[in-house]
This record gives C-alpha cells, structure tokens and sequence, in this order.
C-alpha cells in the first residue's frame, strides 16, 4: 500500500499486444495530482504526444478514481473516465455517480489506464486485484443492459459493469460510457474513445477497500450530513421525490434562464400535464444509487423499455423537452432510458438534433441528407425517429453523428450561426445572457460548457437566490448580494474563484453535489475528509491548489493540441440576441464587455493576454516540468 485509504496502483493496459501492468506513483506524486481529472491530463500531457487523433490506437482511455473517492461515505461515490475528446479536439473529462467508483476503489486501483487497440471486440475483467482480457465479440452489437446481464451472468450479480451501447461501437462522437446500467459518463465522447479501443467493458468483481486513518470520523461526518440536509432547501430538493433530475416542472419560473428550441427562444414551451406530482409517481428507487451517501440526489423512473436503467440524472429532462418540444412524461422517460441503453450523451443528441430543426426551418439544409422528413420543434413521432437514428449512427445521418461542429460543415454557411457549441461541445440548457459568471465559465473551461461547471450565478442573486446562498461565500471573500446577469470584475474574480474550487472537488472526485458552496459539506469539510481518509495534514488552500493544478494543465493540454484564445468564445448568437421573455427581457451578452472580462480573467489566472499559463503561474504550483509543453 502506497498510503493510508488508498491503494497507491494504477493498472497499465495495452490492448494492442495484451500487456498488463502495474505502476506504483510515489506518494508525493499522489500527494500532488491525487487522481481524477488531475492525474488523467497529467498522464496526457506526459504520456501522448501532440496532435494525436481521439480514435488513434496510442491514445489512452482512463478509469480514475482518488486518493479519497471510492469510500462508503458521503460525497465520495465518484469516479473520473479521461480521454482526448473526439469532440473538441482537447482534454475530455466525465464524472460518474453510482456505485462503479465505489467498485473501483475495490478494485486495488486508483487508476485503470489503457492504451492501443485490441484486434477484436474485447472486455476487460479485474477480479480480487488480478487483470485480464477476453473476447467479447458475443457482446459487440448489444445494448447496455443486455451487456451488463450477460456480465453478470458470468461474474456474478454483484459484478459491476462500465460499459458501451451501439453509438460508442460505431463510433458515434458523443458517445458515453454507462456504468452500472444507468449512471453515465455521459458527455465529451468517452465512449466513442472506448469503441475505437475496441473495448466494449470494464468488469469489476470483489476486491477491498483500503481501511481509512479515522473511519469514526467519516461515519460521523456521514451522520451529521443525513441530519443537517433536510435542512437545506437544496440538498433537502436532491433528497426528495422526484429529485432534482425532475427540475423541468418548475421551469415556467425559470423562463429567461433557460433557453428553448437551440435558443431560438427563451420562451418556455407548454409542458402540458408535467408536475412533480406524476414524475414522483413514476420513481422505483430512490436511495443506496451512490453508496454511502445520505443525499440519494439520483432516482430511478418506470418507463417502458428498462426500468433498470431509468436513472435520472439534471440535463437529460431539459434537453429533450426545452431543447425539442418533447414534453409528454412516458416519451421523456423512455428516452432517458434510451440514452442509457444506446450509450449516448442526451445533451449532445438533443442539441444535434435541434440545430437539425432550426436549419431545417430556416431552409438551410442545403444538400445534407437525412432519413425521412426534415424534423421540427414538438414534433415526437419524427424527432424520436431521428433521434434513434443518430444515436445508432445509422445511414444517412453520419454526419449528424459528429456532433454539432462538424454537422454545421454540411450545411448551408448561413447555418453556422445555429449551431451551439463552445470547443466543439454542445451548449447546456442554462442561458449564459443571464447568468455572466457562467458565461465567463462556458468560455474558458477547458472542457467546454458543462452545466456543472460552476455554481451557477441564480445561486447568489437577490432575487432568486438561496436563502443560504452567502453563508459559505462570505468565507472565501464574498459577501454580498450580486445580479445574476451582471459581468463585471467582481463577477469576473468570484468565478475565478469558484472555478477553482470546483476543479479541486473534481480532482478529488468529491461530489460537487454535496459540497460547497451551496451543499452541506463545507471547505474545511472537505479538508477533514481528505484527513481521515488518507491521515495527511491538509487545509482549505490545498484544495485549491489541487484545482488549480488540473485547470492550469487542462489549459496547458488545450494549448499543445491548437485550442488557443480563438476558442475561448461563445456563439454568436448570446451577443446579438436579446432573452425574449421572462425577469431578463431584453438582456443580451454585450460582446466588447465579455472580451474585456475575458482578458481581466486572464490575468487574475495567470495567463497572458493570449491565455498561455506563465512559468510564474507553472512554477507556483510546482509545475515547471509543464513549462513549454
């Protein structure tokens, strides 16, 4: 054991010759990356070289865990798959609930790293600590759940499966890995990673959990999390039937925050007979999806083709229905579960699909094929036709299968404009005119816009606002009230601040559900868990540094594989469009203002004015090798 909680290995897999190993990091290694996404773009930066396609066999595809995640305890039922994303061309990270981290942390891995490419369709098996590799060509051509069922049927229900659907074997660009049927690691392509890898799962059977330095410590810290959060009107709404993957019924009060039809419009289309209510009465499980967390944020819903696999996660709801028009609760249901069985981000299918509906509205399709009709907003019957199709990456619609980028190539040139994507991702249903600390976020994340990639600004606004929503901001700095629309340099040093904060739970594979700003673990929470789980000295401040580690490498990466400054950008659209109803009528994205904050956010980072990260801002975090990279 290489430290106190963890096991302190990662497994080395080369799916090419079959090779299997084991490294051993130094402590002071873990000490400073610590896992997930921070050891993930660590090893990209060492171990890839520059300009390295996505689906080239030498990329590599990696299971990460952390030195804390993987414990029963709360918070901490997390895991990380990183990649090179085959959407934006950079760093690819998805974050994954459930009890897959749990399983492996088991394992006797922190980290399952896997290059090459096998000749055949192929799973890989690691069972008490022992890795192996065998043909899974009777499982190529299989959804997830059936995949999973075989697995089990194999190693035994308790078994857990990470796995690929259809649209991650035919190499569909947003394709996800689903681990235990219903929680994915959902956006950036990883499962399109994992297809081109030939490599249709990962099995996890038995193991051990490493002890932890002052396990009454974490039990106590559980217990007193299950006993403040109903106390929390956030943590107390995760809790609660329906969830918050149900949010949809309540945005009629969100209109002008949220956008609708490939923010044509910010006009909430009518939802019909959705409320809470008849979302409650189609949940099947509530608690025990995340092991060892007492905030159970994840439900289960009955559908019709797996309930299984019925995981309700927060974007799927607002894609479909906001995105589309497609508000009738069975068909929202079903294809939730859908995406999971097809291993498909909901996210980038709906707004593929609704750059398709705009275009076609605007008659720009110009000579892009497509099977059947030309589909449009509200449309059900057509729209879940196409939606399969791309999904299955069938025949015609090829090119909708790369992603919305790559789709608006195909089309008229005046089309362009429709398409809502930063880096090569799709928008988030979450309207950057409104919120300025999110529009800054969208812009400068490395992983493109991810709607959890920051607290979002409603959080703190005087309006709409938590109650709580300052007790925790007044200890890092900010007291204050602030208009969520706003972007000036307070805004600007708060996001800064926050995103910080975030990457360094991220790095860690902490639930950003359960911690700060908002939730009930709080900073120096999160710094105890780290202790007893791993018996280091810790503080606030190291957690930052931890994030700021991943995001100055993250950026470091981008840089190395051509996504400079020019990319750092937002769709035309949030400029020259005003919001057009809600609280933020008439509430555009002043575009000389965005450069100016963009340009201050630069400099609060430590990047240049072209957004390189400085020696001085490498070497203060003990960077330096990354210097020139």
């Amino acid at each position: 054991m290489n430290g106190v909680g963890y096991h302190g290995r990662v497994l080395e897999i080369n799916l090419s010759s079959g090779e299997i190993g084991v490294t051993t990091p130094s402590e002071q290694e873990w000490r400073s990356y610590v896992g997930g996404g921070l050891m993930g773009v660590r090893r990209l930066l060492t171990d890839t070289r520059s300009g390295l396609d996505a689906f080239d066999p030498e990329a590599l595809l990696m299971f990460w865990s952390s030195v804390v995640a993987g414990q029963p305890y709360v918070g901490l039922a997390r895991c990380a798959v990183v990649a090179k994303s085959p959407l934006t061309g950079g760093v690819g990270e998805s974050r994954v609930e459930g009890p897959f981290g749990i399983a492996l942390k088991a394992s006797g891995f922190e980290g399952i790293v896997l290059t090459g490419r096998a000749e055949r369709p192929t799973y890989l098996v690691v069972a008490e600590g022992v890795a192996s590799l065998h043909d899974g060509s009777s499982l190529w051509g299989k959804d997830t759940a059936a995949t999973t069922d075989l697995l089990q049927a194999s190693y035994g229900p308790a078994a857990h499966v990470a796995t690929i659907g259809l649209a991650g074997e035919r190499l569909v660009r947003f394709a996800s890995v689903v681990t235990d049927r219903t929680h994915p690691a959902a956006r950036m392509g990883m499962g399109a990673v994992m297809g081109a890898k030939n490599l249709k799962a990962v099995v996890l059977v038995d193991g051990v959990t490493p002890a932890c330095a002052d396990t009454a410590t974490l039990i106590e810290m559980t217990e007193g999390y299950r006993e403040r959060m109903m106390h929390n009107v956030l943590t107390e709404s995760q809790y609660s039937s329906p969830g918050f993957g149900a949010w949809i019924t309540q945005a009629n009060s969100m209109e002008g925050y949220v956008g609708s039809f490939n923010y044509a419009t910010s006009k909430i289309p009518p939802l019909g007979e959705l409320s809470s209510e008849l979302f409650r009465q189609r949940v099947t499980k509530s608690e025990d999806n995340c092991p060892g967390c007492p905030n159970d944020c994840i439900k289960l819903y009955a559908n019709a083709l797996d309930d299984r696999a019925g995981g309700l996660h927060e974007e799927a709801l607002g894609a479909f229905a906001l995105g589309l028009g497609i508000t009738n609760i069975d068909t929202l249901l079903n294809l939730n579960a859908a995406c999971h069985l097809w291993g498909v981000d909901p996210v980038s299918l709906a707004f593929t699909i609704s750059f398709v509906c705009e275009v076609g509205e605007k008659g720009l399709l110009g000579a892009a094929e497509l099977r059947g009709t030309v589909p449009k907003f509200g449309e059900e019957e057509r729209l879940l036709e196409l939606l399969e199709d791309v999904s299955l990456n069938r025949p015609g619609v090829e090119w909708l299968a790369q992603g919305v980028r790559r789709a608006a190539r195909c089309v008229d040139a005046e089309a362009q404009e429709c398409a809502m994507e930063v880096k090569g991702l799709e928008m988030v249903s979450f309207d950057p005119r409104a919120s300025g600390g999110q529009a800054l976020a969208y812009a400068v994340s490395p992983l493109g816009p991810r709607y959890e990639i920051v607290e979002h600004d409603v959080d703190f606004d005087p309006v709409d606002g938590y109650p709580h929503g300052l007790d925790q901001m007044r200890t890092i700095g900010f007291p204050e009230w602030e208009p969520m629309a706003e972007l000036n340099l307070r805004r600007v040093s708060r996001t800064s601040v926050l995103l910080d904060m975030w990457s360094g739970l991220d790095a860690l594979c902490v639930s950003l559900f359960a911690g700060p700003p908002l939730r009930e673990l709080t900073l120096p929470d999160v710094a105890r868990v780290v202790s007893a789980v791993t018996g280091w000295k810790t503080s606030d401040y190291e957690i930052f540094l931890w994030g700021r580690r991943r995001w100055q490498l993250m950026r470091v990466y981008n840089l190395r594989e051509g996504l400079g400054a020019d990319t750092d950008r937002l769709p035309e659209r949030f400029h020259r469009e005003p919001i057009d109803a809600g609280r933020h009528l008439g509430v555009v994205l002043e575009e000389s203002n965005f450069q100016t904050r963009l340009l201050q956010y630069y400099h609060l980072v430590g990047w240049d004015e072209m957004g390189q990260p400085t020696d001085t801002t490498l070497t203060n975090l003990n960077l330096e090798w990354a210097i020139g990279m």
